[in-house]
């Protein structure tokens, strides 16, 4: 049975100066796997967490902070707020405190190398892994076990999990409240490479001690052999992984990627409803489509072109298929792009890393979807039920095509934001009196698009993107659910559309005043400035 993942705790920990902790050390001719929260997926019953670098110095939550309590309290509260800002972009990915908590409650517990390094390791059977760190046993268990996971080569990225070893190693951990090194090898087992690669993982699990425990980790290291053809894929990863103890804003500087600070309007369109084909007059309604956005929403900036769910599954077509069937086939969705193009407006591709159980690619997910938008010229990639993208696709697409932004559904960690131009900001939460969005407070850069899909009002939505200088999703064909937007709400993003749009250079600046009081407690404010210029958002 397969184990099943547990959420992560978000921690802040990244570099302006590469360290070499970060760095894959070498020792005994072995390729040695460093210490980093985010080398390491605590899945089952375990969990990363880390004294923040700079303790959150105001209330929040995990998409926003809170304003202030009223306006004596401001001045102090931006203060906070920027010296917060300073902090994390100089000291994210300090992870000298950060640990994972095991608690294993009799099944399953189970820390797993991460995807990216356990793919450049593609491991043969017979080679011999270690497993090195500190623990400290807190109480019950306090044995660890080795084992592996066998996940297919191909299919998505992280490749779909289909066996695992069982226990093959074991080390003790002495109780007693101190930290205690500790080291467990084991050598993989035969398997079929041609089907697979294999992923370390440590934990504890029934099928060798039921007995619950919890113990802390941290300084984990795995090791492989070394040799040339592994030492060559991990550069690659070395260098796809490396950061900067800081924020690093590398994409955000990218001239093929500054277009996404101006991405504040996205429509969400499936690629089959008759807004979009016109199945009698058998054409693409691109221009319709758009003129029909103008009229309502004040236009769009991006479109989401959603293609398989919910009619995936009913044959062995899979996700890339459904592009492919489409009316003209690849050459008229290009065709299709290049119209949307014309018109100023940048096409997103969608990517469900759920599709496992359909065809087959002859490739990777990463290099399909990578071919894909090289192929009818893409600009983006909705990463449907994913919170950050794989490093190996954004290796594959920058190889193809320069400019594709990645878009992630799920809420995003500061960490993860390093990866990503934008995001959504689905079902969030504000604060009465809205609130800051903790990632554009960050790096103002980061436009996320607030969408609530089944709300029949949108007003909280639109008054969180005014106030935050951000973005709006329009979806209102919700996989076949008709839940159009009000009049109301049409007309109060028709006003904001133009003006965010103008000022898209002002919006992605630093100076921002959020929060900024008013003689009306009713009337909320923000404030931005550059040079001699100055825009206040009302609401």
């Amino acid at each position: 049975m397969q184990h099943q993942r547990c959420a992560t705790i978000p921690f802040l920990a990244v570099l302006f100066v590469v360290l070499a902790a970060d760095r894959p050390a070498r020792a005994d001719g072995d390729l040695v796997v460093p210490w980093a929260i985010e080398h390491f997926n605590a899945d089952e019953d375990c969990r990363t967490t880390a004294p923040p670098v700079v303790p959150v110095p105001v209330a929040h939550n995990h998409a926003y902070f809170a304003p202030p309590a009223g306006a004596a309290d401001w001045p102090a509260w931006i203060e906070s707020l920027r010296a917060y800002r300073r902090e994390v972009r100089e000291k994210l990915r300090d992870t000298s405190r950060s640990m994972i908590v095991l608690e294993f409650k009799g099944t399953r517990a189970w820390v797993r190398l991460s995807e990216d390094w356990a793919r450049a390791a593609d491991a043969r059977p017979g080679e011999t892994v270690v497993v090195e760190g500190r623990a400290l046993a807190v109480e019950g268990n306090s044995t660890l076990c080795l084992a592996f996971d066998y996940h297919q080569r191909k299919g998505s990225p992280a490749g779909a999990w289909y066996e695992w070893s069982g226990v093959l190693g074991t080390a003790a951990v002495e109780p007693g409240g101190e930290w205690r090194h500790f080291r467990v090898e084991a050598a993989i087992p035969q398997f079929d490479r041609d089907k697979g690669w294999v992923r370390p993982i440590l934990g504890m699990d029934a099928t060798h001690e039921p007995t619950p425990g919890t113990m802390l980790l941290r300084d984990l290291t795995v090791r492989f052999p070394r040799d040339d053809a592994r030492a060559e894929r991990w550069k690659a990863v070395e260098s796809a992984t490396a950061r900067r103890i800081g924020f690093d804003d590398a994409i955000y500087r990218r001239d093929d990627l500054r277009w996404t600070a101006r991405n504040f309007v996205c429509g969400f369109v499936f690629i089959y409803d008759r807004a979009f084909w016109d199945p009698d007059g058998r054409r693409y309604r691109v221009d319709e489509l758009l003129d029909d956005a103008r009229a309502e929403f004040g236009g769009y900036d991006s479109i989401v072109l959603w293609q398989a769910y919910p009619r995936i599954g009913a044959d062995g077509r899979n996700q890339f298929d459904f592009y492919r069937d489409m009316p003209g086939g690849l050459d008229a969705v290009r065709d299709v792009v290049g119209r949307f193009h014309r018109r100023g407006v940048k096409v997103f591709v969608s990517y469900n890393p759920w599709d496992t159980g359909t065809r087959r690619e002859g490739v990777g997910d990463e290099v399909a979807l990578a071919e894909l938008i090289a192929r009818i010229e893409a600009d983006g990639v909705f990463l449907d039920t994913m919170a950050r993208p794989p490093v190996t696709l954004r290796q594959e697409v920058d190889r193809r095509r320069p400019g594709v932004a990645f878009e992630p559904e799920g809420s995003t960690s500061l960490e993860h934001m390093e990866l990503q131009n934008g995001s959504w900001a689905q079902w969030f939460k504000p604060f009465a009196g809205i609130g800051v969005l903790r990632l554009k407070w960050i790096e103002p850069r980061h436009v996320q698009h607030q969408i609530h899909r089944w709300d029949r009002s949108h007003q909280e939505e639109l008054t969180a993107a005014w106030l935050n200088g951000s973005g709006m999703l329009v979806w209102e064909n919700v996989f076949g659910s008709w839940n159009p937007w009000n009049a109301e709400d049409r007309a109060a993003l028709r006003r904001m559309a133009p003006v965010l749009r103008h000022f898209a250079d002002l919006l992605a600046e630093d100076r921002w005043l959020p929060c900024h009081p008013t003689l009306d407690p009713k009337i909320y404010a923000s404030c931005w400035e550059k040079d001699r210029s100055r825009l206040w958002t009302l609401v």
